[in-house]
């Protein structure tokens, strides 16, 4: 909390830092100690995704791990030293950037890896700009629903953050029975068919699970352990474009993991059977079952 304003800091939230584990044998190194000015001016978008990684640090809740190198820790450190003189004064934050608690430079080689644990970039509302025209969106693009008498397999879809990992989570509002199919998943952007293709895990460059409308079984059982879909139910899917890793959760319990390519542009979303509606909702950090999403 800001010791003058008495309001919480930019880095800080409601819930006690956490630590970042370290896996057996990695080459970690701390926030280093012996702080240098910086002066040059970092990129909007550079410096929007080094506060996403300095929070992640402070505060954040592991999803992903990554290894980025000793320069962009040092471009964190300057992060941490700007919010700090720009007023917005944390204990936390002096403990973790002061030199009694950090490491020098030079006790780290020059090129090592940094193991860092990203919080997800958290999707709040559909992007009909990229999804299927004719599906409708509601409740300020929270919320989705598909008409009937419209192409097969209607897409409504977010893109993915190329710097840190994406995280889409709605509830399935309505899932009327019929014989039409609701898809889940990520996918290659652009290349992905918004209508008229085969759904997420079946098109080309696409990953996802597959249910029948009908009676929400999965169209493949062995893919996620025969777990049926239906009214009400929470799907969580993540989509971390450095790792080239996606996870899909249903009411919090993992459904599908799926190795992607490294380095390219993605689009995570649905496609929805005929009557199906779809609502993003916030992850609720107290509830067991959002785990996977927060």
């Amino acid at each position: 909390m800001c010791t003058v304003t008495r309001q919480p800091c930019v880095c800080c939230g409601p819930t006690q830092p956490l630590s970042p584990g370290t896996p057996e044998g990695s080459e970690t190194a701390s926030i280093p100690g012996d702080i240098v000015a910086i002066s040059y001016e970092t990129d909007p978008k550079a410096r929007e995704a080094n506060l996403y990684k300095l929070d992640s640090l402070v505060v954040g809740t592991p999803v992903g791990k990554v290894e980025i190198s000793q320069d962009e820790v040092a471009a964190l450190e300057a992060e941490a030293r700007r919010a700090l003189d720009e007023g917005y004064y944390c204990d936390f934050c002096t403990r973790l950037v002061g030199r009694e608690e950090g490491i020098g430079k030079s006790d780290a080689d020059r090129g090592a890896k940094v193991l860092v644990v990203l919080t997800p970039k958290i999707v709040s509302h559909w992007s009909p700009q990229i999804s299927y025209q004719r599906l409708e969106f509601s409740e300020s693009d929270t919320e989705v629903r598909r008409p009937q008498f419209v192409s097969a397999f209607p897409a409504a879809l977010v893109p993915a953050d190329k710097e840190l990992p994406t995280s889409l989570r709605f509830r399935v509002i309505a899932l009327p029975s019929n014989k039409t199919v609701l898809t889940v998943g990520v996918a290659k952007w652009p290349g992905f068919k918004v209508y008229f293709g085969k759904g997420f895990g079946e098109d080309e460059n696409s990953w996802g699970l597959q249910w029948r409308a009908e009676d929400g079984a999965p169209i493949d059982p062995k893919g996620f352990s025969g777990i049926n879909i239906s009214k009400g139910d929470i799907v969580c899917i993540t989509c971390d474009t450095w790792r080239g890793a996606s996870t899909i959760s249903l009411n919090g319990r993992e459904a599908g993991h799926f190795c992607l390519p490294c380095g390219e542009a993605f689009v995570l979303g649905a496609t929805l059977s005929t009557g199906c509606v779809l609502r993003i909702e916030a992850p609720d950090a107290c509830n067991p079952q959002d785990a996977h999403c927060a």
